[in-house]
């Protein structure tokens, strides 16, 4: 299992378990990992032998990766980030360890619209495609952050601009709209199809969306 370690949010550590907790039998090999490029800025592993005391050793993500995780989990747009995503496109892709969240998660999380706008406009210059719709670990797309957090003009940006989809479910079941605040305007409740809005009788306003 991993548990946190030291103050960063991306540093964690992998626990060997000791004698105690070891099966009788030889172990089955560890999974391998899974695609998505999800690393930790510093994660450690355990050194393979059954000594109670669990030493760690450390293994470093590339540099430029570490600095976007860290800076990213921010969700301010700098001239750094900038730097780093010409530097290497790819880096719009690479999640958070954790959380699994990509730069675009915590971008529509913090409500930068701004920050929204470049990671995609930025990367795919670069010629890497930026999924919109990428799924945290808790199946979360930037959507359903945005929308949970009242990022109103981000969820504008995001399906008017961006065309992100408003139907897919986290894997709670959900769907954005359905974490949207009491006193959502109507207008955002309509992008994302909300099934228990009414018609409105009259003209809508759209007040604070940046598009």
């Amino acid at each position: 299992s991993y548990i946190l370690t030291g103050g960063s949010p991306l540093a964690l550590t992998q626990r060997t378990p000791g004698p105690s907790e070891m099966p009788e039998t030889a172990a089955s090999p560890l999974p391998e990992e899974e695609d998505g490029g999800c690393h930790s800025p510093s994660l450690r592993r355990a050194p393979k032998n059954h000594r109670a005391s669990e030493e760690l050793t450390e293994v470093p993500l590339e540099e430029a990766e570490h600095r976007w995780l860290l800076m990213a989990a921010e969700g301010q747009w700098s001239q750094q980030l900038h730097g780093l995503l010409l530097g290497d496109a790819s880096l719009a892709a690479r999640r958070d360890f954790i959380s699994g969240f990509t730069a675009l998660h915590w971008a529509a999380k913090n409500g930068n619209c701004d920050m929204v706008r470049n990671i995609i406009d930025v990367a795919e210059k670069e010629g890497a495609h930026v999924n919109v719709d990428a799924r945290s670990y808790g199946g979360y797309t930037a959507l359903h952050l945005a929308a949970m957090h009242g990022r109103d003009a981000v969820i504008s940006v995001l399906v008017r601009s961006y065309h992100a989809k408003i139907d897919l479910r986290d894997y709670s079941g959900k769907k954005p709209h359905q974490y949207l605040k009491d006193g959502t305007s109507v207008a955002v409740r309509r992008l994302l199809g909300d099934p228990t809005l009414q018609h409105p009788t009259g003209p809508t306003v759209w007040n604070n969306i940046c598009v």
